[in-house]
């Protein structure tokens, strides 16, 4: 945290990227990275890799309901506030995701990650994420979005749940 004339600023930074290749109708294969920083859970790194499978259970223009597991490697370094030395574990990771036409302009989404550890399944990561996107005009949209994170093994000093609130603009150069 830096206190700069009484507001504090939070150094965060979350890169994801996800390759979704279909084998056989409604199965897919998939592929994930994942880069993370984050001083309010006192992380000074994290980097995540993983492959596995993704079931669309049910996938239509209103509606679409998917689930996947996937075996993924976590390597994570903590600050030196946290007096913890780096980790490197193995972990399962299952989804479940929805997404909802809400209407013509509005679509909403969510999606729930259970994290255990594989050597130790009391040692678990629950991350859930939704949002609400309503459409503006043909190239602009506003965006609600809800996130928690619990972990039953936070660093110390760190809260085992989080919850954030974001609104936001977003802006696409060509029409959906």
């Amino acid at each position: 945290f830096y206190d700069i004339d009484g507001v504090v600023d939070v150094s965060k930074a979350f890169a994801h990227v996800r390759y979704n290749r279909p084998i056989v109708p409604r199965l897919l294969a998939e592929g994930f990275g994942q880069i993370e920083r984050n001083d309010q859970t006192r992380l000074e790194r994290r980097y995540l890799v993983g492959g596995g499978l993704r079931y669309e259970v049910l996938e239509r223009e209103a509606i679409g309901l998917a689930v996947g597991t996937t075996p993924m490697f976590e390597y994570e370094r903590l600050t030196p506030a946290a007096m913890e030395e780096p980790t490197n574990y193995v972990r399962l990771s299952n989804y479940a995701s929805l997404r909802l036409k809400v209407s013509e302009t509005a679509e909403a989404f969510g999606v729930v990650y259970v994290q255990p550890r594989f050597n130790d399944f009391e040692d678990f990561r629950l991350l859930h994420e939704s949002r609400l996107d309503v459409k503006l005009t043909e190239h602009f949209k506003v965006r609600v979005r809800a996130a928690t994170r619990h972990d039953t093994q936070p660093p110390i000093g760190v809260e085992a749940t989080d919850v954030m609130l974001t609104t936001g603009l977003v802006y696409t150069s060509r029409g959906e």
